[in-house]
């Protein structure tokens, strides 16, 4: 079950590495922020924006797996490693660092180690942490100038957010069956 999310998300995770390096890049080359139409502070606002999306997705991602594949933690860890490997090994764009795709790595493995140790995480927190995301991507949705803290497809980011929503779902308390009187 964990490499179901380690897989596909490990791809989707690259791809918003990314989307945080370009918005960096941008940010220091200002022919890039000139054809971007945006500001040194907007383009920042963008960058931060992608940098807090892209932590949180790889943390909720990591816990997930943590948690569910406890037993087969290393195989989910090589499932989602390999492609990284074969996708580093490929990357052909002079303009960035291939360690670019890895950007999401640290916070993937600070979320399994934490799924790995507790296995569930409070509802509350849980919670938070799903709406917030949601949250920070509702502007990718919309046609106004935070749309450039899309990483190109609306379809992805609404996927890195599963993660998060399954973490709410499996820290809600079952509700005790109520027993009838005999």
């Amino acid at each position: 079950m964990g490499f179901g999310v380690a897989l596909p998300g490990s791809f989707m995770l690259m791809g918003a590495s990314m989307s945080v390096s370009w918005s960096y890049m941008r940010l220091l080359c200002p022919d890039m922020l000139a054809q971007a139409s945006l500001t040194k502070p907007s383009a920042l606002i963008v960058l931060l924006w992608q940098a807090l999306l892209l932590i949180g997705w790889a943390w909720t991602a990591g816990f997930v797996v943590g948690s569910i594949s406890k037993r087969t933690l290393w195989v989910s860890a090589v499932l989602c490693y390999s492609p990284c490997l074969l996708c580093v090994s490929q990357f052909r764009d002079a303009s960035l660092p291939k360690s670019c795709l890895l950007l999401f790595l640290l916070p993937a493995i600070w979320g399994a180690h934490r799924g790995f140790r507790i296995s569930k995480i409070g509802f509350s927190s849980a919670l938070i942490i799903a709406i917030a995301l949601t949250l920070m991507i509702v502007p990718t949705l919309s046609g106004s100038r935070l749309q450039a803290l899309s990483p190109q497809n609306v379809l992805m980011n609404w996927a890195l957010s599963v993660p998060a929503w399954y973490l709410v779902i499996t820290a809600r308390k079952p509700q005790r069956q109520q027993q009838l009187p005999a």
